[in-house]
């Protein structure tokens, strides 16, 4: 214990070598820091990005609707001949070959074949033909014949065919036509044609026979058949 407490020459050497380096060590970190500013140049490899228009060709389908018409033809049909009579009319006839003309156009398979003919002959020719078996198939008919046309059978109604006959209108024809060829609660003709009838008179002669005059019958409903006859 003793040895301990003394010194000896050595120790205090070793420890004031010991003591003397502690103010060098805090002198050191006490010091102020220099500051010195370097210009570091550094080459860095840089990615480049070079953006192109490159042009792209873009493919459109459309589908466009487009409505057609698809015309049927309609079948070959058999030529076909038909022969017709018709009454003889200065004014008429060329009306009645332009019928003839159009048919053909509207039918290119049927041939008319018209024949024209004064009017003393149609009543004649016509019911010849018929009881020789060599008549026409369209005939002339008027008014003043088709009573007697239908009383003695040589003619048919038209009534079924035109029944049969999808596109037949009666309003094709005027009204009063259409009643003078019927008979039976039947038609047996169909009018081609129409016009008026004058009606001339002298009134001065008329009057002395005391039946009034015509256009004041007709206005009143009274000229009839039968007051003309007694005229």
């Amino acid at each position: 214990m003793k040895a301990s407490k003394h010194l000896s020459r050595r120790g205090f050497l070793a420890l004031s070598a010991g003591l003397a380096a502690v103010p060098i060590l805090a002198a050191c970190g006490e010091s102020k820091p220099q500051v010195v500013e370097k210009v570091v140049t550094q080459t860095v490899e840089v990615e480049k990005v070079v953006t192109k228009e490159v042009p792209v060709e873009k493919v459109v389908t459309k589908t466009v609707e487009k409505v057609v018409t698809v015309v049927q033809q309609a079948p070959q049909r058999a030529p076909v001949t038909v022969s017709m009579w018709v009454e003889s009319l200065s004014d008429v006839d060329p009306v009645f070959r332009e019928h003839e003309k159009l048919y053909s156009k509207v039918r290119p398979h049927v041939t008319v074949k018209l024949v024209i003919m004064p009017w003393a002959d149609i009543p004649v020719k016509t019911l010849t033909s018929l009881a020789g078996g060599d008549y026409p198939d369209v005939a002339y008919n008027h008014p003043e014949l088709n009573p007697n046309w239908v009383a003695k059978g040589v003619i048919d109604p038209l009534d079924p065919i035109i029944a049969s006959d999808r596109t037949f209108e009666f309003s094709d024809y005027l009204p009063g036509p259409l009643r003078q060829f019927q008979l039976k609660k039947q038609l047996w003709a169909l009018p081609v044609y129409t016009g008026p009838l004058l009606f001339l008179y002298n009134r001065k002669l008329l009057e002395p026979l005391g039946m009034g005059d015509p256009w004041e019958l007709y206005k009143q409903g009274k000229w009839t058949i039968e007051t003309y006859d007694a005229m």
